[in-house]
Formats: structure tokens, sequence, C-alpha cells
């Protein structure tokens, strides 16, 4: 898979739409995360679900960050930092070969375990300098 691994931020809803239709239009995006920390959980339904349907129409693989239960609830893979669960749980409770990332920070024993306990992908680095 090659193309942008696209994670959304805390925009006011109307602009980040308006940008992640822009982005998808591209066809250059490989992956987004949906990544909404200062949402209210009652919110996330309702993003999650319109941004699942516009990733179905680009075709994007479209995975929750740190949240099994969304992830879960909406059919959707997951990326999991080292303190949000275990990858085994996730390749238990997710459909078969939905997509489940592991933040490694900087880590190869950690991406090593990812690897062997089922994790599509790992992820090195950190978001924040």
């Amino acid at each position: 898979m090659r193309g942008l691994y696209l994670i959304t931020n805390d925009d006011p809803l109307e602009l980040l739409l308006a940008k992640l239709e822009g982005a998808m239009a591209t066809g250059e995006i490989a992956i987004l995360q949906y990544r909404r920390k200062k949402v209210p959980k009652e919110q996330q339904d309702y993003e999650v679900e319109y941004m699942k349907a516009m990733c179905a129409e680009y075709r994007v693989p479209f995975v929750i960050n740190d949240d099994l239960d969304l992830a879960v609830k909406f059919g959707l893979g997951v990326h999991l930092g080292q303190s949000d669960g275990e990858i085994k749980d996730a390749v238990a409770r997710l459909a078969p070969h939905a997509i489940i990332g592991r933040t490694c920070a900087g880590s190869i024993q950690l991406a090593e375990q990812a690897v062997k306990d089922g994790a599509s992908y790992i992820a090195f680095g950190a978001i924040y300098a």
C-alpha cells in the first residue's frame, strides 16, 4: 500500500470534513485514522459514521485511534498506543483481516512483539515533537 497515512485533528467538524474531502479526492490517501481527542463521546458516533461512508466512497481504509470498542461497533480497524489495549484482544474482537496498528515509539522490541501478536502495521515516532 502506497500513499499518505492521514490522521484527523480537532478542527471544527465542517472544516475537517472539507479538508478530508479535498485530500481524499487526490487519490493519494492510503489510510485514514480517526483521532479526535477533544470531541465529546456522544458526537463520535456521528463523525465516525460520516467518515466511514466517505472512506468507503473513496476506497480508503479507516481505523479508529485508541478505542477498540468504537472500532468493533463500526466494524473498522484500530490503531493502539502502548497503553490502549492488547493487539491480541483486537485480533480476537475485530473481523478477520481488519487493520490493526500499534505505536512502537522507537523500540524494535515493541515492534517485533506487535508483529508477533498480529499487528498489520507498526508506527515509529511521536505525533508531537
